[in-house]
């Protein structure tokens, strides 16, 4: 089997793309991505080969393009390597490659990252409209999904249970609505049903339609409930990977954009159409699949419970008067600090072994509405049958317990 010159194909494709220092470029290019394959933890979802290259080319001549007259091409290239990969992977490997950028573009690393600024305060406001927290981490995740969108029409969103990844979507859905885009989506398990039903089955007299199937024709051909003016159309697949129903999509995630059925019939991608992967992991999944989609890693640091307990307490209210309680949603944050911090969290994930994995975000979620329970049960027992004036007292009898 011949080995392809990676450094050769690099050279061409940056020329293609404007480099005039393609072969400088190209070889800092080839060198980055042979040391991440050797030193990075070897994760599943990693692709350094030939698909991933052509990926980052292609933002880098989009970056080029976009730049200001004069500026360096080493740090246009730069940028586009840092921006592409980073958001693939796993926490323990970002300082890694920051490093590896840094050793083989000596000066350019710390180049601030360009995003877009009307995506950003999109995401804001969506984030507020969602009852979420506005917080840099997931708003850079979701931002980060929308330029995988831009360059891939197949993306991977992976991570642990509770990690935010179907807000993350369902964020950047909504800021697609808020930036005038008409957004549409048709979420499914594919682990739901059987592999026939999935994409159709032929029988000796009739064909059987399945519903992915069916769901990207009505999609590609504008049939209802789908209208052409929907110019955002999203396939979410929430649901394990494996071999035996992914490997039919390989023609649809490639260059080629086209599911082909068992009855020959063609159903092509439109380009408003995408393809969304939601899965906890990649590891029944081929190379050759792994290498045809984006990937956006959602570390769980990367959102963390914070955020989920600061849109809980800001939810509070004092139950007999239904109206927010500034009061106690402090003292609750009080003891929450105090009882459940997150240096609590780590020391009960170190000295603890559970029977099942338990993520951080999902005890703090537990915590949260085991107190909602207890708060609406004081409710009910404690404060039921107050006139007005004693459950003022009591609200001051409360607090001050708190």
């Amino acid at each position: 089997m011949v080995v392809p010159d990676t450094r050769l194909i690099c050279e061409n494709m940056l020329m293609s793309e404007g480099f005039r220092g393609a072969r400088v470029l190209a070889y800092k290019f080839t060198t980055l991505y042979n040391l991440s394959k050797e030193l990075l933890s070897q994760q599943r979802f990693y692709d350094w080969g030939l698909r991933a290259t052509k990926a980052v080319l292609r933002v880098a001549g989009g970056l080029k393009r976009e730049a200001p007259p004069g500026t360096e091409e080493d740090v246009v290239l730069m940028r586009a390597l840092r921006d592409f990969n980073l958001p693939k992977l796993v926490q323990e490997d970002k300082d890694i490659f920051r490093q590896l950028c840094s050793d083989l573009f000596p000066g350019r690393s710390n180049v601030a990252r360009i995003m877009d600024q009307d995506l950003v305060n999109a995401t804001k406001e969506a984030c507020i409209k969602m009852k979420l927290q506005p917080e840099a981490g997931f708003m850079d995740k979701v931002v980060e999904m929308q330029e995988l969108f831009n360059i891939r029409h197949s993306v991977f969103i992976i991570g642990p249970a509770s990690a935010g990844k179907t807000k993350i979507w369902n964020c950047l859905a909504e800021a697609n609505k808020i930036l005038n885009n008409n957004v549409v989506f048709m979420p499914l398990n594919p682990k739901a049903v059987r592999n026939n039903d999935l994409y159709g089955y032929l029988t000796k007299t009739e064909w059987h339609d399945g519903i992915l199937s069916t769901i990207m024709r009505d999609m590609a051909r504008n049939n209802p409930p789908y209208k052409a003016e929907q110019n955002v159309k999203w396939i979410v697949l929430d649901g394990d990977v494996d071999a035996e129903w992914i490997e039919s999509l390989n023609t649809v995630m490639d260059d080629n954009k086209v599911l082909t059925l068992v009855s020959n019939e063609r159903i092509p991608l439109s380009d408003a159409m995408r393809l969304l992967f939601e899965v906890a992991n990649l590891n029944h999944a081929t190379p050759a699949t792994v290498s045809r989609a984006g990937i956006l890693y959602v570390n769980p640091g990367d959102v963390g419970p914070k955020p989920f307990l600061d849109s809980w307490l800001a939810q509070q209210n004092f139950a007999p008067t239904g109206k927010r309680d500034d009061k106690l949603k402090s003292h609750l944050s009080a003891l929450f600090n105090k009882y459940a911090s997150f240096e609590d969290m780590y020391e009960i994930r170190k000295e603890t072994d559970p029977v099942v994995p338990v993520g951080q975000i999902t005890k703090m979620k537990s915590l949260c509405y085991l107190m909602e329970g207890i708060l609406d049960e004081m409710n009910v027992t404690f404060l039921k049958g107050m006139n007005k004036n004693q459950l003022e007292e009591a609200g001051t009898i409360l607090h001050s317990d708190a």
